[in-house]
């Protein structure tokens, strides 16, 4: 982003403007609830501003009490702009239901930490168009309206951050689990017990891998392909030097 020229209010949110001529949500107005309408754009003294972002905390918070209450649900315009959601930007919003559609998102890179971390979201749909390459820690934990339904990452995505699906008190179960280009899941993982290994940098030369280094219970998972064609991928497990399948 360029340097900030200003601030503005437009509808029911707060905008900070760039010199690059994009805008960036920061946080709701207080008479907003009910549906959050993500624009395009916005327009400040007859020049255009894509909204390239939803800021850290603009809608949710580490404290719980803290979050935006009054937020339902979540929608945005065909062709959205959006490149980056940022950390905590839902987290703990818990009364954010319904789908989270990102099927018509072409710009969208990045899903941060904790992005919506407690909500109520009851299905994920990324589509065929998506170019988003990292779902970041912690992006969809606690997120139990998503248990026992189909999720379909990305062609594009690359990176699946730590406990990005965890929920603590239930089993994440998804009734499908999928990704075009390398994986395909259905049912439950083998949780496993081991001496939390390092993720090695052999491992991160693979085009997708999931670093688990902080859990207790966990395997790496990278993967890359083996031909241009992409007909024949490669697919590395580590457990660990003391692995076992945990009772």
């Amino acid at each position: 982003a360029g340097t900030l020229l200003t601030k503005i209010q437009a509808g029911d949110f707060e905008y900070d403007l760039y010199s690059d001529q994009t805008a960036i949500l920061v946080n709701a107005l207080d008479r907003f609830s009910g549906i959050a309408q993500i624009p395009n754009t916005v327009t400040h003294n007859g020049t255009s501003y894509p909204v390239v972002k939803i800021e850290d905390n603009a809608f949710g918070n580490e404290a719980n009490d803290k979050a935006n209450k009054k937020i339902t649900g979540l929608r945005f315009s065909p062709g959205s702009n959006l490149e980056v959601i940022g950390a905590r930007a839902f987290q703990n919003c818990e009364n954010l239901t319904g789908s989270l559609d990102f099927s018509n998102f072409t710009k969208l890179l990045i899903i941060w930490d904790y992005a919506f971390r407690n909500t109520k979201i009851e299905r994920l749909i990324f589509g065929e168009k998506s170019i988003l390459r990292d779902i970041c820690s912690y992006s969809f934990q606690e997120c139990y309206s998503l248990l026992n339904t189909e999720v379909h990452l990305p062609a594009s995505l690359r990176h699946v951050g730590h406990r990005a699906f965890l929920t603590n008190s239930a089993p994440q179960t998804f009734s499908a689990l999928t990704h075009n280009t390398v994986l395909e899941l259905t049912g439950e993982l083998p949780t496993l017990q081991n001496s939390n290994p390092v993720l090695s940098n052999d491992a991160k030369n693979y085009e997708s891998w999931v670093d688990s280094s902080k859990d207790p219970y966990i395997l790496h998972k990278s993967a890359k392909w083996l031909d241009e064609k992409r007909t024949t991928a490669e697919i590395r497990i580590d457990y660990g030097e003391k692995a076992e399948k945990k009772s």
